[in-house]
């Protein structure tokens, strides 16, 4: 109940539901994206991770993640973010990057997202992530904790739908090499809205 998610998708089956839209968009006031919380079940115990960050301009956004195991080994991680927004004459293209640091095990992880978007109906982009399962949240995305039976590389396939675009599909596809409890992954996203 606490999160800001909780109320934007209130605040959007109001206003938006009887038109047949469902579009949910961040809250945000004075450039503040309000907190989400969301909870979490780690092999350190519970924790409580908190999403927010500061819209600069139509371009540049700055986020933060913060992480605190609460009930169990006592654990925190931050993540800050940065996300340029560029549009040009064909399409808006966006780049991001994060850290991620365990306060805890001085452990890190990153990713950093090159996406392209035409006419709010196609997007694609590529990604690059490093995890490390000493970061928070490194265990919980760390798709394979066993070595791969015949080889140190792996796939994946995801395909959704999302709040935002219901009528609409995301695939992504993995690529992932397993080093220990590390992990590098590159995934290359494609979305359709129709």
């Amino acid at each position: 109940m606490l999160s800001a998610t909780t109320w934007s998708f209130a605040y959007a089956a109001f206003k938006n539901l009887s038109r047949g839209d469902f579009a949910v968009e961040p809250l945000v006031w004075k450039g503040w994206r309000l907190p989400d919380f969301n909870f979490y079940l780690t092999t350190r115990g519970v924790s409580m991770e908190m999403v927010t960050g500061y819209q600069f301009n139509d371009r540049w956004y700055v986020g933060l993640t913060a992480e605190h195991v609460y009930k169990g080994k006592k654990a925190w991680e931050f993540g800050p973010n940065i996300s340029y927004t560029y549009p040009s004459s064909i399409g808006k293209w966006t780049c991001s990057g994060q850290a991620i640091l365990n306060a805890a095990s001085g452990a890190f992880g990153a990713n950093a997202s090159v996406d392209w978007a035409f006419k709010d109906k196609l997007c694609v982009g590529i990604k690059y992530i490093y995890h490390d399962v000493r970061t928070l949240v490194g265990e919980r995305n760390i798709p394979f904790l066993t070595d791969f039976p015949s080889a140190d590389w792996g796939m994946r396939v995801e395909s959704y739908t999302t709040p935002q675009h219901p009528y609409g599909s995301t695939n992504k596809y993995f690529i992932q090499e397993k080093l220990n409890t590390k992990s590098h992954e590159i995934c290359v996203t494609a979305s359709y809205f129709y």
